[in-house]
């Protein structure tokens, strides 16, 4: 079993429109998503992944 690096490297965060997006690998693909900090039930902060704003093609 392969183990996939949750870190986002640094020539697709200089492309990162702002401090709230992530981006996620799917398939060679960068997806950036927009998200929300929420308050969880148990009183502690969480994100609320939102939906997708484009994407970025490593190389192109």
């Amino acid at each position: 079993m392969t183990r996939t690096s949750t870190v986002t490297p640094d020539n697709v965060k200089e492309y990162l429109p702002c401090k709230s997006t992530s981006a996620r690998l799917i398939k060679g693909t960068y997806y950036v998503y927009k998200y929300t900090a929420v308050k969880l039930p148990s009183g502690k902060w969480g994100t609320d992944s939102g939906y997708v704003i484009g994407k970025i093609i490593p190389g192109i």
